[in-house]
């Protein structure tokens, strides 16, 4: 029933555009319509309604919004999304970063340069003490496809000296570097492992020895 209400809602898709005068309130609930019609993958509207939002991502200047707006976009999953994002990124990457970065868990990863130019530029343009934890799951995510994983690893060191919050992901994270680039993070995995040996967390400190044996027995045969 409320597939059909909304099926029947789609050719006035116009009537949810933002209004200049809306409230960011009120276009955040615009914007979540216009994703549930755009569901509907048989009618012609989905570009447009694709399109129109992927324009709004760019051109608005509230945080929030532009947060929904593109979980919005990332729920359409329109084939050339990550094209599209990768291009705002490089024409907006003061603006365009932080957003995607405090969103990583529901990016399009079907774009390996779009993943890369996003942890690259995330120690450039994001509140490294804000946005580190999505910083981290990034690189944990997708190392295997950013060769430079461990130098962007090396700078979080650098800048964020006190990392006990975010130990166990920076670990673990530090352990999928390791092997997907041996030699150019090992110095980065002792001072990891430094750091979880010195930690205040018995458990923490019991993780870095279990790693550190895991990697030393197994390493060849690991794959995580």
């Amino acid at each position: 029933m409320e597939d059909d209400c909304l099926k029947h809602l789609v050719k006035f898709y116009k009537d949810f555009r933002f209004r200049s005068k809306d409230r960011p309130d009120v276009c955040q609930v615009k914007c979540k319509i216009l994703s549930k019609l755009a569901r509907f993958k048989d009618i012609a509207e989905v570009d447009e309604i694709h399109k129109y939002l992927l324009n709004q991502l760019e051109h608005q200047s509230h945080p929030e919004l532009r947060s929904d707006i593109l979980k919005s976009l990332c729920l359409i999953k329109h084939k050339s999304l990550s094209n599209e994002l990768l291009n705002l990124v490089k024409s907006q990457p003061e603006t365009m970063v932080p957003i995607l970065v405090r969103n990583a868990r529901i990016l399009p990863d079907d774009k390996d340069d779009l993943v890369k130019e996003v942890c690259e530029l995330s120690l450039k343009y994001c509140d490294i003490q804000n946005d580190l934890t999505n910083v981290l799951w990034l690189l944990n995510r997708h190392c295997h496809r950013v060769p430079t994983s461990p130098y962007i690893l090396e700078q979080i060191l650098k800048l964020s000296p006190d990392l006990e919050k975010q130990l166990q992901l920076l670990l673990f994270t530090a352990v999928k570097v390791f092997l997907a680039y041996p030699a150019e993070s090992q110095h980065i995995l002792g001072q990891v492992f430094e750091k979880a040996h010195d930690s205040n967390s018995p458990q923490m400190r019991q993780k870095g020895e279990f790693y550190a044996n895991l990697l030393h027995l197994h390493g060849n045969d690991l794959n995580l």
